[in-house]
Parts: C-alpha cells; sequence; structure tokens
C-alpha cells in the first residue's frame, strides 16, 4: 500500500497495475509526440531546403522514427508486464495536450509541436536519465502530490522492479499471452536476443525494465550508454538546431483538434482545426488511428485468437502505422488549417472514447471490418486534396479488402 511518506512504494498487485499503466501510457505518449515531430519536418528542396539541408532534415526524420518505433518496443514491453501480472494491456491514453503535472515525475508538458529548438529540448527532458540535472528553461508548475510518486521515468521502472522483487507470487500470467516477436524491428543487438521475450521470471522482468531503460536514458556513469539512448541521440539533435539558419519544419500548428476533448487541458493552446476539407482528411487520420488501437486491444487482449488471427491483428497494426498513417500525417502538416489565418494543420491523434471488446470474436472481426470499409469510402472522397492521397487511399482499400476477406464465410 502507498503511504504519505517521504519515499513511497509500491506494495500490491493492484499498484503495481496501476504503476504499468502509467507507464504504458507515458510511452505511448512519447512515441506519438516524437511522430508527430517528425512528420511536420520539410521532404524536398522545394519547401525550401538546399541539397545539403535536406539531407541533414532527413537524417534527423531518420533518428526519430527509430526512436519511435524503438517506444513501440517499450510499449509492448509494459504490456507484457501487464499480462504477467494478470492484467491486460493499458492501450487507450487521454488526448492532448497535458500540462507539466500530469504526470508526476515529468517536467515538461505533453503536447503536439513542430519539430525545432524548443520541441526537441522537451523531448530530452522526457528522456533525462537519473542523476543529470535538467537545465533547459522549462518551468515545473507547482501540484498536490500524486499517489505513485517518482522522478523521472527511469526511477518510476526502478519503482516497478522493486514491486516485482517485494510483491509475493506476482507472475500468475500465461506466457504464451504475451508479445514475443518485436514487431520485426531490426535492432544492433545480437540476433540471438529477442526484442520481446514472454515474461517468465524475476530475471525476464529485469531484462525487460533493464532494456527500456537503457534504450531511453541510458546510465548518467557509461557515457556510450547516453550517447546511443533516446537522450543522446536527441541531445545531438538539439546541439545542432542550435548552430543552423534554416528553417527544418512546416508551419505547422500545435495541438491540431477536430473537437474540444473533455480529457484535454482546455488551458493550453489548442488548434482546432476550421478548413472544411482538411477537417475531413484530419477526422479520417484519427478514425484509422482508432481503428489501429483497436486491433491493438485486441490482439493484447487474447480473447481466444487463433495464432494467424493474432498474426493479422499485429499486420493491420503496424502496417497501418508505416504505410497509411505515416503518409497521411505527412500529408496533414501541408494543409490548411484555418479558413482566416496562416499555419498548416495535423494529426492530432484524436481517441474519441473509451472502447471494448465483444465477448464474441466473429464480431470483433465483423466491427473492424465495418470501421475499415468506411475508411474506404471516406478516403475515396479526399482523393483530391494531395497528391499523395490517392496513393493513400488505394492503401486503406487494400486493407479494407484483407479484411472483408478474412470475415467472409
Amino acid at each position: 500500500m502507498i503511504r504519505n511518506d517521504a519515499k513511497p512504494k509500491i506494495d500490491t498487485r493492484e499498484e503495481l497495475i496501476l504503476a504499468l499503466n502509467e507507464a504504458a501510457e507515458i510511452e505511448h505518449s512519447l512515441l506519438i509526440q516524437y511522430l508527430f515531430a517528425s512528420f511536420t519536418l520539410k521532404q524536398s528542396v522545394d519547401e525550401g531546403l538546399n541539397p545539403l539541408e535536406l539531407e541533414e532534415v532527413n537524417d534527423w526524420k531518420r533518428t526519430i522514427l527509430q526512436v519511435a518505433r524503438e517506444e513501440m518496443i517499450h510499449f509492448g514491453s509494459v504490456c507484457n508486464l501487464l499480462s504477467a501480472i494478470g492484467s491486460g494491456p493499458r492501450i487507450l491514453r487521454s488526448n492532448f495536450p497535458k500540462r507539466t503535472d500530469y504526470f508526476y515525475g515529468l517536467d515538461a508538458p505533453f503536447e503536439l509541436t513542430r519539430f525545432n529548438l524548443k520541441t526537441v529540448k522537451r523531448f530530452t527532458i522526457f528522456e533525462l536519465p537519473q542523476g543529470i540535472d535538467k537545465s533547459f528553461g522549462i518551468r515545473t508548475l507547482g501540484f498536490a502530490p500524486d499517489p505513485l510518486r517518482y522522478n523521472k521515468v527511469g526511477e518510476l521502472y526502478n519503482k516497478i522492479l522493486e514491486a516485482f522483487k517485494k510483491i509475493p507470487n506476482i507472475l500468475i500470467g500465461d506466457p504464451t499471452m504475451q508479445d514475443q516477436d518485436g514487431w520485426g524491428l531490426e535492432r544492433p543487438k545480437a540476433m540471438s536476443e529477442r526484442i520481446l521475450k514472454p515474461i517468465r521470471t524475476l530475471k525476464d522482468v529485469e531484462q525487460a525494465i533493464a532494456n527500456i531503460v537503457e534504450e531511453g536514458e541510458g546510465s548518467a556513469s557509461d557515457p556510450d550508454s547516453i550517447k546511443n539512448s533516446h537522450y543522446g541521440r536527441f541531445l545531438d539533435i538539439k546541439k545542432r538546431l542550435k548552430e543552423i539558419n534554416f528553417e527544418p519544419s512546416r508551419d505547422v500548428v500545435s495541438n491540431p483538434s477536430t473537437r474540444q476533448h473533455r480529457d484535454s487541458d482546455q488551458s493550453m493552446d489548442i488548434s482546432l482545426i476550421t478548413n472544411e476539407q482538411t477537417l475531413k482528411a484530419c477526422e479520417l487520420f484519427n478514425s484509422l488511428y482508432n481503428s489501429m488501437l483497436i486491433s491493438l486491444i485486441q490482439y493484447y487482449s487474447h480473447l481466444g485468437e487463433s495464432q494467424t488471427e493474432k498474426t493479422l491483428l499485429k499486420n493491420i497494426s503496424w502496417q497501418s502505422m508505416s504505410a497509411i498513417i505515416r503518409p497521411l500525417g505527412e500529408i496533414l502538416t501541408q494543409l490548411p488549417a484555418f479558413t482566416d489565418k496562416k499555419g498548416s494543420a495535423g494529426p492530432g491523434f484524436e481517441i474519441y472514447g473509451e472502447y471494448s471488446m465483444s465477448p464474441t470474436k466473429t464480431n470483433r472481426f465483423q466491427i473492424l471490418n465495418e470501421r475499415w470499409k468506411d475508411h474506404s469510402k471516406s478516403a475515396d472522397g479526399l482523393i483530391n486534396i494531395h497528391p499523395r492521397m490517392p496513393d493513400v487511399s488505394n492503401k486503406i482499400k487494400w486493407m479494407s479488402q484483407n479484411i472483408d476477406n478474412y470475415t467472409k464465410p
């Protein structure tokens, strides 16, 4: 039980589930913020970059996308840890933006902002290693202590590891119900080491958490570890951004949104999209993103799907992100946000409500099938908004047909 002392601890299964839920939401939220910034980067000399500048911008984009992919692995590891203690996955999250004190131990707001020096500074704060002081000038707001107290993401994971070591009989989940193949991501590790391993023992827990912390923060006592971490990579970009004299990103508004959400922070800057065609495209993006999340919920919930069905669900999620959501997100950063003022839109990654799974497998796939058919119809009506949109529409149609073929008797 968590007490009101100087160093509250996690010492029940329920508290550990809550802590892992928070970790899952943090990983999911970081992933989205990194993707948004990468989508805003310019992509051609026609946008005012010379060839050398474009090459550097493309390097930054590759770096950020690689970090985002690794955050997806971290998210999968947390879902495995939740499964290992008998809980379900934490897929959904609250909408952007969130002020600095939304997560207890993080000293920067969660928001969607275009790639620039201020944004990358914020990213370095998210990944700041324990033992390194922050000195970026972002003010920490005052707030009442949360029941779960930690300083920096690494400390949250240390508390989670301590709880695994201390709580008796904590590993009760079926290891065969966990994700094990790492989403096809290649990383500079030995080929014999699986990226995501089933959590069977405390040693597996220690390795999973060590991988998350090592890749995110590195170790303050190991310079090489920090250099290769998310923190180190963002730090290198931040240093270079202080030297350049060109604008690497598009004029994208902060926190683009199709509507007001009760779970976003209304005191922060929110850009409501008013251009009619762009609004439709943003709503399509959000619906596609929500369908991807539904696939993930179904995949990680292990509700009786066969291995073939699980592979289908994983492919829907992975292919949606890389072949549909990413290009559509980049398109949105080139469309007008408003009817009466300047500024480009962007993907809001909005979640329109809670989703629950039908107890019947046939119904679960039928709902997915219907959603993707709707996506295909909506995309057909938007093919003229951008030269890349016909290709995105064709990929949505291809995905819809694949799901439809599976659900046919």
